[in-house]
């Protein structure tokens, strides 16, 4: 039996998820969370074999919650399933941990055949993810987008900061010194070649980076 665990700031999602898998003999849900702190409850204490989870949540985002989850949770497989497009976070994650990126208007066969993948210990690219994996592999670093450059941590750092987030609350919340903060934020601007937190703000609306 796949033990699955649920996790979407939205009842509906989670309704919905929770009928689709109620549909399969071979799956059961375990547990699911209503924001960052209830995931990370919800896979350090319940250890599912496969975690659902929205990409942006109150408390942590999935971008804030893979690190920890990798270390402290290796053996529960991440699928993360969100409105966001492919191109916009799906390489950041897979390469911090996460086991499938899917969109939320994916096929309901496909969350399925994804939850399977992942407890079979493979990964699982849809044909968006495999597209925009290649582009990237393909594309010169001088022609990619100035954010394609960053480490998932600089990227996660970021986009808190495009959204407005002091470097104090970010080290509280990443549970890493301000200086720390402060030092990426240095290596994010002068990687992305902009001076100011406005610039950050515009850039990542810009791009649609922002919820």
């Amino acid at each position: 039996m796949i033990r699955v665990g649920i996790a979407d700031d939205h009842p509906v999602v989670r309704s919905g998820l929770r009928a689709l898998l109620s549909t399969c003999d071979d799956m059961t849900v375990v547990g699911e969370a209503r924001d960052g702190r209830e995931t990370r409850a919800l896979a350090l204490d319940v250890r599912p074999h496969v975690l659902i989870m929205d990409l942006m949540m109150p408390g942590y985002s999935a971008l804030d919650l893979m690190t920890s989850l990798r270390e402290r949770a290796s053996g529960v497989a991440v699928l993360v399933y969100t409105g966001y497009p492919a191109e916009h976070y799906g390489p950041a994650l897979l390469r911090d941990g996460a086991r499938a990126y899917l969109g939320k208007d994916c096929d309901p066969d496909e969350v399925l055949a994804a939850v399977r993948a992942l407890h079979a210990g493979r990964r699982y690219i849809t044909s968006d993810m495999a597209g925009v994996l290649a582009q990237r592999s393909s594309t010169q670093t001088s022609e990619a987008a100035p954010h394609h450059s960053l480490t998932p941590r600089e990227f996660q750092i970021f986009l808190k900061l495009a959204q407005g987030d002091s470097p104090a609350h970010i080290a509280d919340a990443l549970c890493v010194s301000a200086k720390t903060i402060s030092t990426h934020k240095a290596r994010i601007m002068a990687k992305m070649d902009l001076h100011s937190n406005s610039e950050l703000t515009y850039y990542a609306t810009k791009r649609r980076l922002l919820r």
